[in-house]
């Protein structure tokens, strides 16, 4: 009699953590790059990972200092339903990314997402001293293509 009164209530707390669970996987595990992220070049692409495989990806827009730098509609990744690819156009440079997005989850629901990160200008010090090696390069070889004196 006392196992009878408890399966009521035990099969509704399993219903509804099983539910909890099921609903669980339509969430983001992690992102590349990582939320507010401080990068020192542009990424080519932005890759969000799922929890489970999705059903299909949906709408993207990304963003660099209100440009739109978004190369391609975003896909599934063919080796795992669960990553959401988005491409950007290269060379994207320095700035404020937003990246804003919706997929279909096995389930059906329409789930959306954003996450937003920094590029970091990169120095000129850093564009002279390659300016300053490849003229020292090209004087070098121009030297030794010279005849002797």
């Amino acid at each position: 009699m006392a196992l009878r009164r408890w399966t009521g209530p035990l099969a509704c707390a399993l219903a509804l953590a099983a539910a909890g669970v099921a609903g669980a996987h339509t969430e983001v595990a992690a992102t590349r790059p990582a939320d507010g992220a401080a990068l020192g070049a542009a990424p080519r692409q932005v890759v969000v990972v799922y929890g489970a495989p999705l059903g299909a990806a949906g709408e993207a827009s990304a963003e660099v200092d209100g440009r739109d730098v978004l190369a391609a509609p975003p896909r599934l990744a063919p080796s795992d339903a669960g990553r959401l690819v988005l491409p950007l156009e290269p060379g994207s440079g320095a700035g404020r990314y937003v990246v804003r997005w919706t997929v279909t989850g096995a389930d059906g629901h329409e789930v959306a997402g954003e996450l937003s990160f920094r590029v970091r200008a990169r120095p000129l010090t850093a564009d002279l001293h390659a300016l300053a090696a490849l003229l020292q390069r090209t004087a070098e070889r121009l030297t030794a293509s010279l005849p002797p004196v």
